[in-house]
């Protein structure tokens, strides 16, 4: 039906778009293309940004392969937030087993060393029972570690800590940015609003080596070097319907309890300054609901809950760029054009197509679907960049009566925290 049609795009984009860069852009040698990566097991990442339903697909990959998922997402590895992080439920997981999931307490430090060596590990026990492991996520800087390894970027929890404090001491955010700007401007760009933790571990980096955090970059490698025969997929959506997409999800997770959840965890313990914390979503939501922010405290309430909505799905949209922005830079992840997968049929088909890729051998592989220059990805982001730029959000789900529902929740939920 109609319905389907745009799905073909992703067919498209192998089939016609990237074909017409011809073999000049696979960076292997044509005489031995038959022989590469022979004999290795397949492992396959997909990655994508926030809101692209990269979840679903990947359990319908794993269901259709025999397939296990390993979640590759920094905020997923914590219980407790379900509702802020967008977690699969348990029912839609259809049977395939995820792993790295609720493997943290809220109050937890959890780091990417520790995912890697897991993560290792349980790639190693699915292939032992010749199932496919499908790690998928958003979390960039996990992946890239997962495939090369990490360099020796020296630490101190306990300095950090100091450091994040001094941070939050200045007053505000602009003057903790304007700190690490002095430092290293092209680390502190990278983070993201309000998250001192990250900020103060530039700080850290450079206090201990003299060197700025940006300076220790992971080696990367051909794909044909590496350990196994990785199936590197981004799903690259429509930029501005993912955006809408984003803009909605902000809401429902608002609608589903947001605040119930956060105040539950706060009556457990849950620490506003600890890892888990600074999550997306939730570093938002605590600045509203704890009135940690004063000119936003200090609105009427409507204004203040729109004051917290804008902010959470900018933050939100923003991440969404950095995203697209890491990934553009990662040479063996292969851009798959596609719509948001906004239902099911949708997702059906998109998984249809990476399926198709993971069974090629790795030459059919390499030849149907070649690495995309940067330029053409650069292509990607210019063709949408005004679209962008006059982007307004509108909202979908909270409009109305709805708005002072939403109102009453948040009082409702600091009476809790007050009492």
């Amino acid at each position: 039906g109609d319905r389907a049609c745009p799905c073909m795009l992703a067919l498209g984009y192998i089939q016609s778009t990237l074909l017409k860069y011809s073999r000049k852009h696979i960076k292997i040698p044509q005489c031995t293309l038959s022989t590469l990566n022979e004999g290795k097991s397949k492992v396959l990442l997909l990655a994508g940004p926030s809101g692209v339903s990269k979840a679903r697909v990947a359990v319908n990959i794993a269901s259709r392969m025999n397939g296990e998922v390993i979640v590759c997402d920094s905020a997923k590895v914590f219980k407790g937030l379900d509702i802020g992080t967008n977690k699969l439920p348990v029912d839609l997981r259809h049977g395939v087993p995820h792993h790295l999931v609720d493997v943290a307490g809220p109050q937890d430090t959890f780091e990417v060393m520790k995912f890697c060596t897991m993560a290792k590990d349980i790639t190693k026990d699915i292939l032992s029972r010749g199932k496919l492991p499908v790690l998928c996520g958003g979390t960039g800087f996990w992946m890239r570690a997962f495939l090369y390894g990490l360099s020796a970027v020296p630490n101190d929890r306990d300095q950090q800590t100091a450091l994040e404090r001094e941070l939050m001491a200045l007053g505000s955010w602009g003057a903790a940015v304007q700190r690490g700007m002095e430092v290293d401007p092209a680390f502190t760009q990278t983070v993201s609003r309000l998250n001192y933790r990250r900020l103060a571990r530039g700080l850290l980096v450079h206090k201990l080596s003299g060197r700025k955090f940006s300076d220790f970059k992971v080696d990367t490698a051909p794909e044909t070097d590496l350990e196994y025969d990785y199936r590197c997929i981004f799903l690259s959506p429509d930029r501005h319907d993912l955006f809408m997409q984003v803009n909605r999800r902000c809401e429902l997770m608002v609608s589903n309890g947001l605040f119930e959840e956060i105040s539950d965890l706060l009556l457990d313990g849950f620490r506003p300054d600890s890892q888990a914390g600074v999550v997306m979503g939730y570093r938002q939501a605590l600045m509203y609901l704890l009135q940690l922010n004063p000119s936003q405290a200090a609105m009427p309430p409507r204004q203040a809950f729109f004051s917290f909505m804008d902010d959470f799905q900018t933050q939100t949209r923003k991440y969404n760029r950095r995203q697209h922005t890491w990934f553009r830079h990662e040479p063996i992840f292969r851009w798959f054009n596609m719509p948001v997968a906004s239902n099911t049929s949708q997702q059906d088909t998109i998984a249809s197509h990476v399926a198709a890729l993971v069974h090629m051998s790795y030459p059919s592989y390499a030849a149907a679907f070649p690495l995309a220059t940067q330029e053409t990805l650069k292509n990607l982001n210019h063709a949408v960049h005004d679209k962008l730029h006059t982007h307004i959000p509108a909202y979908t789900i909270l409009k109305g009566d709805a708005i002072d529902r939403q109102i009453a929740v948040v009082e409702r939920c600091r009476q809790r925290l007050r009492e």
